[in-house]
């Protein structure tokens, strides 16, 4: 996630790990309101830049909270809050076939345990988030 021959790992932890093909090592601290957090979202925004979304953290339960997470300088900055709490979701980028800039997508996942989610939200960096709940995207 982080190179290609380099991966990421974060969750339920106060430390995120690096994976190669060689083994484990040791990442960045993670910022204390996402540690021991899991059922996150990481997304590779670009060559320099990640996001995590989410997450359920035991007590306080699924998570709003957003931060970006810079590859290069291996820091953590806040992100905007996600519109709905969600954990167990799936992330990812989509490229604007107009603007060229990639948008971030948080789609599904689970608020509580028996609170399964079928929204959609997205993120474009600079500018604000556009929310879609109910609808089926054909590409």
């Amino acid at each position: 996630m982080v190179s290609d021959d380099k991966m990421l790992v974060l969750g339920d932890t106060y430390q995120a790990e690096y994976v190669t093909l060689g083994g484990s090592f040791d990442g960045p601290v993670m910022p204390s309101n996402i540690q021991y957090v899991n059922g996150i979202g990481l997304s590779k925004i670009d060559d320099n830049q990640a996001i995590i979304t989410g997450g359920f953290k035991n007590y306080y339960g699924a998570r709003d909270s957003a931060h970006y997470f810079d590859i290069q300088a291996e820091s953590w900055s806040n992100a905007p809050n996600l519109i709905t709490r969600r954990y167990d979701h799936v992330s990812g980028t989509l490229m604007d076939s107009i603007s060229g800039q990639r948008i971030v997508v948080v789609a599904g996942g689970k608020k509580s345990y028996w609170n399964v989610l079928n929204s959609v939200e997205t993120l474009v960096p600079g500018r604000c988030k556009v929310f879609f709940n109910n609808f089926v995207f054909m590409l």
